[in-house]
């Protein structure tokens, strides 16, 4: 029930970014784009690779290097999953452990330290990001916060949500320091409600060396922060980019502004496939706000090249993983 009434909320908001849009208008904006609109394909293809070059170096400082092609289909699989999806992080995170395991062979507990430390980076370069905003985003903050009831605290709660995932993301990595870690999460998984995926957990569970792996060398930590920092910068990027080929002339610090609290808002609407409405809502408002344009349509239009960009890739990860499933 709470599912059905998010959804429907979610496609009365997407119905409300796009309610007073001119479609003759924004029609014609999107087809003056023309190819050019492929580049906006580049930065998430970059972002992917990223990523899985960061899970690569977690999987190395377990004594499991794996070639970085098979990582980055495996993530564009779980991508995909996240974004079509309801409650697509939680489903994300389990095709990525599934294939990890049954495509490239890592036992379970490397399996699990890896997503787990990978997962805390991403909270700790999530705190990085938002605090180089405080820094340098000064002027489109402001902006912001005379849209925003009680816009005089958005500052504060920037801080605080940067504090709040550094703290998380820290503590994460101070636990997985910890050898008993990854047993104790396996323990916790077999008590699941289901006994197919108890058991396929105890007939894949390496008993011997449970917990021996959860050590990561802080080389491999740093190596995979900066490639998590590298993702957030090609995020950022493409929401520069798009706005750029759409005719808005928006300034790096404003699509970090854009991009980032979007983020946050989608995250908050994990429920929806795709933060479905919530995301796109955010955005147009957000590119109002920040005056980067006075132009209705570019916001839409805009909105729904990021919905086609989403699309593109879903396919190619919906696709990558039942390719990797077909019978050889």
């Amino acid at each position: 029930m709470v599912r059905a009434v998010a959804i429907a909320i979610a496609l009365a908001l997407f119905a409300w970014t796009l309610r007073d849009v001119d479609a003759s208008a924004l029609g014609a904006l999107l087809v003056s784009v023309g190819p050019l609109g492929a580049l906006a394909l580049v930065p998430q293809l970059s972002g992917s690779v990223l990523h899985a070059g960061a899970w690569r170096q977690l999987l190395a400082g377990l004594g499991h290097k794996k070639p970085l092609l098979p990582l980055t289909s495996i993530s564009l699989s779980a991508d995909a999953a996240r974004m079509a999806a309801p409650a697509g992080p939680a489903v994300a995170e389990s095709i990525a452990a599934f294939e990890l395991r049954r495509r490239l062979r890592v036992p379970w507990s490397p399996t699990l330290t890896s997503l787990a430390a990978k997962k805390a980076w991403v909270f700790c370069s999530n705190a990085a990001a938002i605090a180089l905003l405080l820094m340098v985003g000064q002027h489109e903050l402001g902006r912001l916060a005379a849209f925003v009831p009680r816009g005089a605290f958005l500052p504060h709660l920037a801080l605080a949500a940067s504090v709040a995932l550094a703290v998380l993301g820290s503590t994460s990595l101070g636990l997985l320091s910890s050898p008993r870690v990854a047993l104790g999460v396996k323990r916790v998984m077999t008590r699941l409600p289901s006994r197919g995926i108890q058991a396929w957990i105890r007939r894949h569970l390496d008993r011997p060396a449970a917990g021996a792996t959860a050590a990561l060398p802080w080389s491999r930590h740093g190596a995979a922060c900066a490639y998590l920092l590298g993702q957030w910068a090609t995020d950022i990027l493409e929401t520069w980019l798009m706005l750029h080929l759409l005719g808005a002339r928006a300034s790096l610090p404003a699509a970090m502004m854009i991009e980032l609290g979007t983020s946050l808002v989608r995250s908050a609407a994990f429920v929806v496939p795709g933060g479905l409405g919530f995301q796109d809502a955010s955005y147009a408002g957000m590119i109002s706000s920040l005056g980067v344009t006075g132009n209705s349509e570019i916001g839409a239009a805009f909105v729904l090249m990021k919905r086609a960009k989403e699309l593109i890739f879903t396919s190619i990860g919906l696709a990558l993983l039942a390719v990797s499933r077909r019978p050889r």
